[in-house]
């Protein structure tokens, strides 16, 4: 558990700042120190003036390309890293995450950057099977678990994974008490009771990614079917 971050908080990174809900969610129920990589100054200066973020110590956003503040963060850094940026190209098959956060070298970054038991979650936009599997597929390289959180009626599916090694788990029970423990440790540890069952009671629709390390997945790969 990194005790780095403000106020002894544990540290998220969230890339992509949208409206501001998410980071506001982490940082005021969650009890996060939540930074920012936002790339589109006018997306920060609409989530102040229209949605009310709470910019404060705990709360801070950064304008700069979420590859960047990943690469630059220290080795174990991080408690949670989430991957909440759009191509903003809706011809794509996949407009959330751009490819470039699927490559390798940037999923090695994240894994350097999250601390024991950390937790990566990438939001996946897609309708497409064939990329979203492709996206599973690159982080698999990396961690050895990949867990997939499907949204009903939603085009949204959520992939998590934990930066250590564990046994498989293969019921729906298992595989939220598998993530419950390092959420609990590093993002839940400052919630309220509410938040808390909340948070477990949405990690009880996850399931275990077929696969294990799938081999190569290159960028050339993810670019492809980003135009399928």
């Amino acid at each position: 558990r990194n005790e780095a971050g403000r106020g002894g908080r544990g540290r998220a990174l969230v890339v992509g700042l949208g409206g501001g809900g998410l980071p506001a969610y982490l940082s005021l129920r969650c009890r996060l120190a939540v930074q920012v990589a936002e790339l589109d100054p006018v997306v920060l200066e609409l989530a102040v003036k229209h949605f009310d973020l709470p910019v404060d110590d705990h709360l801070q956003v950064e304008i700069q390309d979420g590859l960047v503040t990943v690469a630059e963060a220290g080795p174990a850094s991080l408690d949670i890293l989430i991957i909440d940026a759009g191509s903003g190209d809706a011809s794509q098959a996949m407009s959330c995450p751009p490819p470039p956060f699927l490559e390798s070298s940037f999923l090695q970054a994240a894994h350097r950057a999250l601390a024991p038991g950390g937790v990566v979650a990438v939001n996946c936009v897609t309708r497409s099977d064939a990329a979203f599997r492709a996206a599973a597929a690159a982080l698999q390289n990396t961690f050895p678990q990949v867990y997939c959180l499907e949204l009903s009626e939603d085009v949204n599916r959520v992939l998590f994974a934990v930066a250590s090694p564990a046994a498989a788990a293969k019921t729906s029970a298992a595989l939220a008490q598998r993530l419950e423990e390092p959420l609990k440790k590093v993002v839940l540890r400052g919630a309220d009771d509410d938040t808390t069952e909340d948070v477990v009671a949405l990690l009880e629709n996850l399931h275990l990614m077929p696969g294990g390390y799938c081999g190569s997945t290159g960028a050339g790969d993810l670019a492809q079917l980003a135009l399928d």
